[in-house]
């Protein structure tokens, strides 16, 4: 309910006695005090002068200030007696939600010899209470191993965490502010998230942020030269490491993955359809997008073999033989040395001459 703030008048104004109003704020639970949360003192009824006129409407809102690093704050406007007044909370301490808790009082006369009446007044703040759950677009459940991050309005970070298998909590938030929350890093096989930007309600009561990781989704093609599928070929995925991380073998449809994480990969060949040959090792990168990611490796037809002509062999006629070859050259040997024979007694015979 909206109030108005007035001024003292001399009218209601009560030189003899006055009241002086204590609030002590705290947090619900401990000895916690909290600087900064602001009261109102408030007329609860319309109050009127000795002539009977209203000089202050119900509600309206005699006076308001903040706690201070004790956690308390002294109202000293000047009451008029015999009338009831509230004190309500209209702003919480940073990081506090504001209570519904309103106290009353009535300022009664105590006698001409006391110059003050004193009340004492202590409220209790919860703090604001932020739960975030990080899940998995597919199923709902809580997804572990992202990195997440909490900034204010001016970018700084307020909180950083990696997700478990619970909603993480962020308490004392300032009421009215706006945060954004922002995934650094999706768990591995995830997408990374859009930032979620959200303002801190004035409640104590778990306001509650759910980021969803969609998954990666990538479709391998084993196909001729003509692009259609090939059945038969044994396939293997490596990562970076060289580590296997899915073997199959193609079928009439493409072979579809989800969850593979983000980063490079080689798609390998290990043995082709019959009739065609291994093709070369296709190298591809999953990218930080839930669309799906195609691949295709193609196989060309095996040539077929040409046969080699047979080259005729060399026929080798044996010449028949008419005799001994070895009697043959007996005689061509003594013939020569007959013929030597000759020559030699005809040099000594012109020699004796």
């Amino acid at each position: 309910q909206d109030t108005a703030e007035v001024t003292y008048s001399a009218d209601w104004q009560n030189n003899r006695q006055k009241a002086e109003v204590e609030v002590v704020k705290k947090e619900k639970d401990s000895d916690r005090v909290l600087e900064g949360a602001v009261f109102a003192l408030c007329a609860k009824d319309d109050i009127t002068g000795a002539d009977g006129k209203v000089i202050m409407k119900a509600d309206t809102v005699i006076e308001e200030l903040a706690t201070d690093k004790e956690g308390k704050l002294t109202f000293t406007a000047d009451l008029p007696i015999g009338f009831a007044y509230y004190i309500k909370e209209t702003s919480p301490a940073s990081g506090f939600a504001t209570t519904d808790e309103i106290q009353e009082f009535t300022f009664e006369y105590e006698g001409a010899e006391k110059e003050k009446v004193s009340y004492a007044f202590t409220f209790e703040d919860e703090p604001t209470v932020i739960e975030i759950t990080k899940t998995s677009l597919t199923d709902g459940k809580e997804l572990e191993g992202a990195k997440l991050q909490v900034t204010d309005e001016s970018g700084k970070v307020v909180d950083s965490w990696t997700s478990g298998k619970e909603a993480h909590i962020i308490k004392e938030l300032v009421v009215g502010q706006k945060y954004t929350l922002t995934e650094t890093k999706p768990a591995d096989g995830y997408v990374t998230a859009e930032s979620i930007t959200f303002t801190v309600e004035d409640t104590a009561k778990p306001q509650k942020i759910e980021m969803k990781d969609d998954v990666t989704k990538v479709e391998i093609s084993k196909t001729d030269i003509s692009g259609k599928e090939l059945p038969g070929a044994k396939l293997t995925i490596l990562d970076k490491d060289g580590k296997t991380v899915e073997s199959w073998t193609s079928e009439e449809k493409p072979h579809y993955i989800e969850m593979l994480p983000i980063g490079e990969y080689t798609l390998r060949e290990e043995s082709a359809p019959d009739g065609y040959l291994v093709a070369e090792d296709v190298k591809f990168t999953v990218e930080d997008t839930g669309e799906i990611q195609k691949v295709v490796m193609k196989d060309e037809v095996k040539p077929e073999e040409t046969p080699t002509p047979e080259t005729p062999s060399t026929q080798v006629t044996d010449t028949p033989k008419t005799g001994d070859d070895t009697h043959m050259l007996i005689w061509i040997l003594l013939a020569i040395a007959g013929m030597a024979g000759s020559v030699s007694a005809v040099w000594i015979a012109k020699k004796r001459k």
